[in-house]
């Protein structure tokens, strides 16, 4: 993404109306490089939590977390989205990002599924990810990308399986809140009090 994928987290975050005191959970965080953004505007110990299913993206994760110095604020954990360590109704805020188009079918539904489970009534889903190309240059890349990366997750992205998903899961208001290269879609919903 040439970098313009910081702009885009950074645009949807503005967008959203969380408190500093909030409890949010960042799935499939890899580098923690969306989770150390949403950090820096937190001021409650341990407000965010970011997980990922990889070990060394969380020592990565980590490593980026203690050059920011917001060890008090974040942490990471190596755990799976689609079983979810955490209580029901633990958080205030679920965001993914990036994180679908490398999920199969069945993992994308029990991680959406777990998100639900996890939030507040009342809560928050935001999906940032590659979505159903809007032009002829963007499903080019689409392909290009499902193509040479032999990744099946990346097709069912673009046939536009996540908003589906996301209202099956018992999301309600399903918003889309921002679109980048008419391909990457940032979509909201809400859990339902």
């Amino acid at each position: 993404t040439f970098g313009r994928i910081r702009r885009i987290r950074s645009k949807a975050i503005d967008l959203l109306d969380f408190r500093p005191d909030h409890k949010i959970l960042d799935l499939g965080c890899g580098t923690g490089a969306m989770t150390i953004q949403i950090a820096q505007r937190l001021k409650s110990p341990g407000g965010i939590v970011g997980i990922d299913a990889a070990a060394n993206m969380i020592r990565v994760a980590n490593k980026n977390l203690e050059k920011a110095g917001l060890d008090d604020r974040c942490n990471f954990k190596v755990a799976l989205a689609e079983k979810l360590p955490f209580e029901d109704g633990a958080f205030d805020y679920c965001f993914s990002s990036m994180f679908y188009h490398h999920l199969p079918l069945e993992l994308k539904i029990a991680s959406i599924r777990e998100a639900y489970r996890i939030l507040k009534p009342g809560g928050t889903f935001v999906s940032i990810d590659v979505d159903k190309p809007g032009n002829i240059f963007a499903r080019a890349i689409v392909m290009a990308a499902y193509l040479l990366l032999f990744q099946p997750a990346i097709r069912e992205n673009a046939e536009g399986v996540l908003p589906a998903l996301i209202m099956e899961a018992g999301f309600e208001g399903l918003e889309l809140i921002q679109r980048q290269w008419d391909m990457i879609s940032v979509f909201r919903a809400i859990k339902p009090m």
